[in-house]
């Protein structure tokens, strides 16, 4: 069982990630967080085997909480999630530790697929 903390601003969007993973065989999500901060600290309570990642949100944004989840868990896998167009931001999200970056706008079966590919890859 993959156990997921996903974390977006916009609720709905979490809600329909957590709704579409809970869905799919293999995937629990264990917590979740409205922006980096909080991410930070289900992170470290819930322990995850992966991080879904939004970048813009506010309080602290994605690639500021990315090392600090990191640190606080260091096993757990992280996609950074975004809308943003993956040239932009992505070589900076891998830099900061993410092991992908996905568009939002993949159907939900891609997202699913790449998700569980990250996990298996690296070895979780």
């Amino acid at each position: 069982m993959i156990r997921v903390v996903v974390v977006d601003d916009d609720s709905h969007l979490r809600d329909l990630f957590k709704m579409m993973l809970e869905l799919e065989d293999g995937f629990e999500v264990v917590g979740e967080a409205g922006d980096g901060k909080a991410a930070i600290s289900r992170v470290e309570e819930c322990q995850p085997d992966l991080v879904m990642l939004d970048l813009e949100m506010p309080v602290m944004d994605g690639l500021e909480a990315l090392p600090r989840i990191l640190e606080a868990a260091p096993r757990t896998k992280v996609v950074v999630v975004s809308g943003f167009p993956e040239d932009s931001l992505e070589a900076r999200a891998l830099a900061a530790g993410a092991v992908a970056y996905v568009s939002k706008g993949l159907s939900v079966e891609a997202l699913v697929r790449q998700l569980a590919s990250v996990v298996e890859d690296e070895g979780g």
